[in-house]
């Protein structure tokens, strides 16, 4: 009774483009990857929601973009790097909103311990 319910997803990615930048034959195909991360909490009406996109660069992003277009799915490998480094970014971004509005932080924390409560 009284308890406030934390539900956070993981991020999704929610759009891909492929972009060329540089000159010359400095040119690399850019991923502009859009992204998605909700915390909600239950039984108040709150809500984290954040959106946005990140860059991401690799020498198949051409390969990365057509898997995405035909299959809203990408390869392990770039799948694994981009999910790890979202997770990481709104995982701090939401614990700095969460206290900014004094909600119950969305990632649980290690706690120290005295020595007599842990027995």
């Amino acid at each position: 009774k009284g308890d406030i319910e934390v539900n956070t997803n993981l991020p999704s990615i929610t759009s891909m483009k492929c972009v060329e930048v540089g000159t010359g034959k400095q040119k690399k195909d850019l991923l502009v990857i859009g992204f998605e991360y909700n915390v909600a909490y239950k039984p108040m009406d709150a809500k984290i929601e954040l959106k946005g996109e990140l860059t991401y660069v690799t020498d198949d992003s051409k390969k990365v973009y057509d898997l995405w277009t035909k299959e809203k799915k990408m390869n392990e490998k770039v799948s694994v790097q981009v999910l790890n480094y979202l997770i990481k970014k709104c995982s701090v971004e939401s614990i700095k909103v969460a206290e900014d509005l004094q909600l119950p932080v969305p990632v649980k924390l290690p706690e120290v311990v005295a020595k007599s409560a842990a027995r």
